[in-house]
């Protein structure tokens, strides 16, 4: 009961379909469920429906959308969801945006993008631009509402249907090409049911502006990346979040521009400035420049922070599970890299506590077992680490993983066309499968998180990151740090 003088909070028990939009559930919309069925329409219907979930809060309908789809999709996460069951839930998707700004916020159309390549999905999106055909839009959901191995979700505008709220997002879960009819399944169950919308209607919804970014919607065709699904062992430290602006205190984006900065060097100007030291001879000679040079940038990295990390909750890992763990860490120690790597780190001058020590939530500059294996406390994390796992593992894979080819900026032969040149090479020649695949999908990963980065930020991000690292020094004073900050 309300207070005195204080308005009681408005309350809702769901919402009518306005005109134009047929319920799933009525006469009409089983009707056209069956005709839909008929014509073949409907093979995106099944997997979608098997896993449609209302949405956990009131802005989280674009979590809950990409947690159907990839639970449709069968992708494994490679973490517990409750007791021993991997499954995707939307508390678990937080790798381009932190949990609390989206419960509050919700999410934008490229953090949608940004969010599904995190979680091993392969995505194809269209925003409603001058580029943009209704023609293709309707191919495209002709084609793909007849299987299952793909589905597109849709970012909208509720106004342009007629219903009460603004920007939401929803999966697509069948067609029927002669009312030309698309099956919405609106994951705000408690408001809207799901209904039959003309294709139309649709995709003049998607044309309004987001508010909040300027940019209009659109849709993104989601499918698996390959039929193993998902990370095995390492995966992107959710504090490696390319949304938020770039400030002095975010060691994420110093770390950025100091590790760009060396990346631009040319080989010649790199091995010979202020040394007696020869061009390298060869391809792995490169790497005794570069370590020290990723180290260093390492330094920007606050103790809370990280861009590599690993599902280390091993208690509820299977044994199918360790086992490709282990044949991931056999394949990693057996590169000629990961024994430089490991030579580079016992080296005391060039490696500063900073950079590689771990901190009581078992985390590294660079690389870390991310929030002390996936949430567990301390004391849970030291039973459950894996002390087979060391720096050099992490450091290997990294390297092996950045997207060298984002930073091109000059003709000249740079450090970065040197290390796309050896990855390449070695890619091309690997042997290693397992090691092979979770490379690629973590360079792929880090593409579209840094592509996002670019969009977001622009030259104004890079400007900002050098007056923060000029202005603080923040690089050369993290060896100060205290362990426990």
């Amino acid at each position: 009961m309300a207070s005195h003088g204080t308005k009681p909070k408005p309350e809702f028990y769901r919402r009518v379909l306005p005109d134009g939009c047929i319920a799933f559930s009525s006469t009409e919309g089983k009707t056209i469920f069956r005709e839909a069925l008929v014509s073949g329409h409907m093979g995106c219907y099944f997997k979608m429906a098997s896993q449609f979930s209302t949405q956990a809060e009131p802005a989280f309908c674009g979590l809950t959308t990409l947690v159907m789809i990839l639970n449709a999709l069968e992708v494994d996460p490679g973490k517990v969801w409750k007791g021993p069951w991997r499954w995707y839930h939307e508390d678990m998707l937080e790798c381009c945006v932190s949990l609390d700004v989206m419960k509050e916020n919700g999410i934008t159309f490229d953090q949608f993008v940004c969010l599904a390549a995190c979680n091993s999905l392969e995505g194809e999106s269209t925003r409603m631009d001058d580029s943009a055909s209704l023609e293709t839009f309707r191919n495209h959901v002709t084609r793909l509402s007849r299987n299952d191995d793909r589905f597109i979700a849709l970012s909208y505008s509720r106004k342009i249907l007629g219903q009460t709220g603004d920007g939401h997002f929803s999966p697509v879960g069948g067609y029927h090409p002669d009312r030309d009819m698309v099956l919405v399944m609106d994951t705000a169950r408690f408001k809207y049911p799901p209904h039959w919308v003309p294709l139309t209607t649709i995709w003049e919804a998607m044309k309004p502006l987001d508010k909040s970014t300027g940019k209009p919607r659109g849709y993104c065709i989601l499918s698996k990346i390959n039929k193993d699904g998902s990370l095995r062992l390492f995966k992107l430290s959710k504090s490696f979040n390319v949304f938020l602006p770039c400030a002095c205190t975010s060691g994420i984006s110093s770390f950025l521009y100091k590790w760009r900065e060396g990346l631009a060097k040319e080989v010649a100007a790199m091995t010979l400035e202020g040394t007696d030291e020869k061009i390298p001879s060869d391809d792995m000679d490169i790497f005794d420049q570069v370590l020290p040079l990723l180290l260093k940038s390492a330094g920007c990295i606050a103790q809370h922070e990280c861009i590599l990390s690993t599902f280390m909750d091993l208690a509820n890992f299977s044994k199918e599970h360790n086992s490709l763990k282990e044949a991931l860490l056999q394949q990693i120690e057996c590169l000629d890299l990961y024994n430089i790597v490991h030579d580079v780190l016992q080296n005391a001058d060039i490696v500063s506590d900073s950079c590689l020590s771990i901190g009581n939530a078992g985390e590294n500059k660079v690389m870390a077992s991310d929030e002390g294996c996936c949430g567990v406390s301390s004391a849970k994390c030291a039973k459950n680490s894996d002390t087979r796992m060391i720096p050099a593992h992490f450091i290997t894979v990294f390297v092996l993983c950045w997207p060298y080819e984002s930073f091109k900026d000059t003709e000249a032969v740079t450090i970065a066309d040197t290390l796309d040149a050896y990855i390449i090479k070695w890619m091309e020649s690997t042997t290693s499968k397992e090691l092979k695949e979770e490379v690629s999908q973590l360079k792929r990963q880090l593409s579209v998180l840094l592509k996002m980065r670019s969009i977001n930020h622009g030259v104004s991000c890079n400007t900002q990151c050098k007056a923060a690292t000029s202005c603080s020094n923040l690089c050369e004073t993290t060896t100060s740090f205290s362990k426990n900050k």
